[in-house]
């Protein structure tokens, strides 16, 4: 059966660099998300309204967010929303990357951005 998902909310790992004592994850942990969990997800997986990813620290798993960007798109999961929660205290070019594909993937940002495009020109 293939699924119509309001919202997912998807740990992409359990690593962090922070240790803040109300953190209700507890401790950092050298763990992400496996990569055959995020193939069994979108198997059956047509459309999430709203992806949360979590941690830890997203940033510190950009692959895996590159991961399931890829696998949405192989099996044709439309993501209409995202959000990231993340400390913001590490950059890098991959994370950009990750989270850049996945604004430019979400259908409600492709369908704002045409209606400002459509209407700007009105």
């Amino acid at each position: 059966m293939l699924l119509h998902l309001k919202h997912l909310l998807l740990e992409a790992t359990r690593k962090c660099n922070m240790a803040c004592p109300h953190c209700m994850r507890g401790a950092a942990e050298e763990l992400s998300m496996d990569y055959a969990v995020i193939d069994r997800i979108f198997e059956d997986v047509r459309q999430i309204d709203h992806l949360v990813l979590t941690g830890g620290e997203p940033s510190l798993a950009p692959y895996v967010i590159q991961q399931i960007l890829y696998r949405a798109r192989v099996w044709k999961c439309s993501i209409h929303s995202f959000f990231c929660a993340t400390n913001a205290r590490i950059y890098s070019q991959p994370f950009a990357d990750a989270l850049c594909g996945l604004y430019d993937y979400s259908e409600d940002i492709r369908a704002l951005l045409a209606l400002m495009r459509e209407n700007s020109f009105a």
